[in-house]
């Protein structure tokens, strides 16, 4: 199934990925349709400050919370935590931990539900953290 949008996705023209990550199995699999197709994005894994098994090993610039508003990342364990770590790698991108003030903040100015808004607040803490991207997907998902 995510071999289909990684088609989809290889036809833009992008410079990153940013997607809101819990089991990992969407960027997972965009990844691995993506090296099939031949083509090399920077996926960045979004993760919340009470969930960051993979986003954390990347991202030291946060407190971590015993709550989330954040209600669709909830996998601790992570039993793809190595190649989800080996696809950052190999993709070259990277993880971000978000708050709930960056999320909640991000879900107001664009009028989105809270679990609609990680990957936006994703990329405005990479922007300011410094990171060079122009022409961003930003999955979005949940309600």
């Amino acid at each position: 199934g995510y071999y289909s949008l990684a088609e989809e996705i290889s036809e833009l023209d992008i410079d990153s990925i940013f997607i809101p990550t819990s089991s990992g199995n969407a960027a997972l699999g965009i990844h691995q349709g993506l090296k099939k197709l031949g083509k090399h994005i920077p996926i960045y894994i979004v993760q919340t400050t009470k969930v960051c098994p993979i986003a954390s090993l990347y991202d030291k610039e946060f407190t971590k919370t015993d709550n989330s508003v954040v209600t669709c990342i909830t996998d601790r364990v992570c039993k793809r935590k190595d190649q989800i770590i080996g696809l950052v790698k190999d993709s070259c991108g990277s993880g971000i931990v978000i708050s709930d003030e960056e999320v909640r903040e991000t879900s107001k100015k664009y009028s989105l539900p809270i679990n609609s808004s990680i990957s936006i607040a994703g990329f405005i803490k990479a922007l300011k953290k410094g990171y060079t991207i122009n022409r961003p997907l930003l999955v979005i998902s949940g309600s």
